[in-house]
Order: C-alpha cells, then sequence, then structure tokens
C-alpha cells in the first residue's frame, strides 16, 4: 500500500506541475520535457515502486537522494513565489517524495546500494 501511495503523490504531483504550467501558458516542449534530474528520477521511481526494479533503485538512491536533498534545502525552483504558493508545495513534495522513496526501499524493502552500485550509477 505504501508503495502504491508513494506511486500515486509522485505521479499526480508531477501531472499537476504540467497542468498548472500549460495553464498559466509558461510550460513549453523546451521546459517541461523531463530532462531535469530530478523529472528524470521522479518517473524512474514511481516505474521502481511498481516493479521494484533494483537497477532504478541504484538511480534513486544516489541521484534522487542526493539532488532532492539538494533541492529541498536550496529550493531554487520555488524561489520567484511567496508562500504558500503552488509551486513552493509542489517543489517540496516532489523533492521530499523522492527522499522518502529511496529511504523506504532501503529501510522497508531491504534494497540495499552497494559500492557496485555505485560505480555504476557514477559511470
Amino acid at each position: 500500500m505504501i508503495r502504491w501511495a508513494f506511486t500515486i503523490i509522485i505521479v499526480l504531483n508531477e501531472s499537476a506541475l504540467h497542468v498548472w504550467s500549460a495553464y498559466w501558458g509558461i510550460g513549453d516542449i523546451q521546459t517541461m520535457l523531463p530532462l531535469h534530474a530530478c523529472s528524470v528520477i521522479i518517473w524512474l521511481s514511481a516505474y521502481m515502486l511498481i516493479t521494484k526494479n533494483y537497477t532504478i533503485y541504484e538511480l534513486v538512491y544516489f541521484i534522487g537522494l542526493g539532488g532532492a536533498m539538494q533541492a529541498v534545502l536550496t529550493p531554487a525552483d520555488a524561489a520567484a513565489y511567496n508562500f504558500p504558493h503552488f509551486r513552493i508545495m509542489q517543489t517540496f513534495i516532489a523533492h521530499g517524495a523522492l527522499i522518502n522513496i529511496a529511504v523506504y526501499m532501503t529501510v522497508i524493502e531491504g534494497f540495499r546500494p552497494t559500492l557496485q552500485s555505485f560505480k555504476r550509477v557514477f559511470i
């Protein structure tokens, strides 16, 4: 149930960003393609949560955890808005979920990163 809840949260949250951007006319093909590390990791983590794919877990653990922690500590995406704006909430939900997903898969599902995992992700 928790894996499905995380999946629904991150997919709805990321989809809401695209709908919001389109509504306000600020989303175009150049800015809304999932080419940012966290956008890619969000979609990969949704797939990982459904399939329990260990290879994707390695990416989510190292890239997602590191990138999401940085985004939570220094939220540049939301800096142009005042709290409680949708964009601020969306940023913290997305990145907070990425952190929690990596921790959940490690602690509850028993996935463990290894030195080989780090090497694969680094390469």
